[in-house]
């Protein structure tokens, strides 16, 4: 699929909302692999505290994930990520 970026309604400034998109899907890359790290840290956490600390901050990532995925879907974005990330880099 050539046309990654589908939006459904017109836009008068094409620059400024690819700097969007990118800036948004950029959160959501960094927010997944932090959590992706939170949860392997969880995996070794030994202490009551530390397990509490790491359930709290997943718990907060996950909220920031679904907060950026909402975003997404309030300027009705639609991507396919995988292709899109490859894109980036």
């Amino acid at each position: 699929m050539e046309n990654l970026l589908l939006f459904k309604k017109p836009f008068t400034k094409p620059n400024a909302i690819d700097e969007e998109v990118v800036e948004i899907l950029s959160f959501i890359d960094d927010t997944k692999m932090k959590l992706d790290y939170a949860e392997m840290c969880l995996n070794f956490a030994n202490d009551e505290t530390l397990i509490d600390s790491i359930i709290y901050e997943i718990l907060s990532l996950q909220k920031k994930y679904d907060y950026y995925l909402k975003l997404m879907k309030k300027k009705q974005i639609v991507i396919e990520y995988p292709q899109v990330l490859k894109k980036l880099r």
